[in-house]
Formats: C-alpha cells, structure tokens, sequence
C-alpha cells in the first residue's frame, strides 16, 4: 500500500503485501523495500563499499587499485593507485 504524498524514483523495487509505505515518504532510486516505511521517511541507498581482492605486491599485502582521498587532497574525491 502507498499512501498519499508518496515519491518514489526510478528502479525502485517495493515487495510484500505488508510493505506500507507511509504518507510523505520518498523513496530513493535503485531501493529494495522488504517491509514497511513510516511516514515522513526519506530511505536511500548508501554508496557501496569496493574491496579489491588479489593484485598482490611484493610484501604480499594487497595493492589498491582504487584508493579514496579527502576532499580537498591532491587527485580530488577519488584517485587512481
């Protein structure tokens, strides 16, 4: 059931009969819903994390191909190992 007022955005999956989702609510794009949202709720999805397996170096730890850095460090938001 979508009550009133309700946003949601593309590819968003909303699955069960008891999945209310709440008045004023907006639902984010690429969103699995599973079960019910209270009104007045904003649900989003989190940026996924990237591991790296394999690509070994010489001391046998692993090499990042992609490292994040801080805003505002050399090679901006996201850099390239």
């Amino acid at each position: 059931t979508i009550e009133d007022d309700v946003i949601i955005y593309s590819n968003a999956t909303l699955l069960g009969a008891k999945a209310i989702i709440g008045a004023r609510s907006i639902i984010g794009g690429n969103v699995w819903i599973t079960e019910g949202v209270p009104q007045d709720t904003k649900v989003v999805l989190k940026k996924p994390e990237l591991v790296y397996i394999g690509n070994h170096n010489r001391s046998g730890d692993l090499k990042p191909v992609y490292q994040q850095s801080r805003r505002g460090e050399k090679g901006g938001e996201n850099e390239i190992c």
